[in-house]
């Protein structure tokens, strides 16, 4: 994989959802199974409280962890794991 352009659209895709009322900040990080690619982004000012998760891709063999600072997103790592997926596809 090309780490950079690849880079850039997770950038763009986390830095779009802080721009959401509901979302102040989030942490993602991916991960290739075989370790060969691994990317991590934070935008956003975190703090206590929120929602964590973890998931495998087994196809891509990706692992995907991440945190969204707003309870209310609870349903944003389901958004945003298939978008990364995506992005990841096109690189």
């Amino acid at each position: 994989m090309n780490e950079t352009p690849i880079a850039s659209r997770l950038d763009a895709l986390l830095n779009g959802l802080i721009q959401r009322r509901d979302i102040h900040s989030v942490i993602l990080s991916v991960v290739s199974g075989d370790e060969t690619f691994r990317w991590t982004g934070a935008p956003g000012a975190m703090s206590p409280g929120g929602a964590q998760w973890l998931f495998h891709a087994p196809e891509p063999d990706l692992y995907l962890a991440g945190a969204v600072n707003q309870m209310s997103a609870g349903a944003v790592p389901f958004k945003v794991v298939p978008s990364v997926l995506r992005a990841l596809a096109e690189g």
